[in-house]
């Protein structure tokens, strides 16, 4: 649905600029290049949110007990990693709407700006890609997808770890001898 409709966003763009003059295309692109910028501190703003967000939310004792279980089950790299997984796809999720529409302007402005090649509007540009897909969500993408099916399944049914929750406390709770392997991953 998502895709469909930035598609039709984009082919309606197209069509109503093939006959823009250079200024008209100019004005253009500078209302994308400041659209782009606020959905960018929109999306910061939201983050922000969702992740203090996390910091307040414990898990219950149930759940707690729960992960304890699974990592032994099946080991604390698996789990530690999961749980980073988990995490960042929680908060990503609490902020999707403000993702989206900052992707949907990053895609039309860096389209719109092919021609006239603005170099601050370039490096905004590119800055967002790094920051945003710069391999460290596709990596944390790519360990959950490869871990057994029985591990994945366990860990998207539990249902508080769906929402944004304090990982420090988790990580602390299960690991409270073990403080290195915070640091060594």
């Amino acid at each position: 649905m998502f895709i469909r409709n930035l598609l039709m966003t984009i082919v309606i763009g197209l069509s109503t600029n093939v006959y823009a003059s250079s200024d008209d295309e100019h004005e253009l692109i500078l209302f994308g290049y400041n659209k782009l910028s606020v959905q960018l501190v929109e999306f910061n703003r939201k983050f922000i949110e969702c992740n203090n967000k996390s910091v307040n939310t414990s898990l219950p004792d149930f759940v707690i007990k729960e992960l304890k279980v699974l990592e032994k089950t099946f080991g604390a790299a698996d789990t530690f990693d999961t749980l980073s997984y988990m995490y960042s796809k929680a908060v990503k999720t609490c902020a999707q709407q403000e993702y989206v529409r900052l992707m949907e302007f990053l895609i039309l402005t860096d389209f719109i700006n092919e021609n006239e090649n603005i170099n601050y509007i370039d490096e905004l540009i590119v800055d967002i890609k790094i920051v945003f897909f710069g391999g460290i969500t596709l990596e944390k993408e790519q360990y959950f997808e490869t871990l057994p099916r029985a591990i994945r399944d366990e860990f998207n049914s539990i249902e508080e770890l769906q929402t944004p929750f304090d990982i420090s406390s988790i990580y602390l709770a299960l690991w409270p001898n073990n403080k290195s392997l915070l640091f060594e991953r």
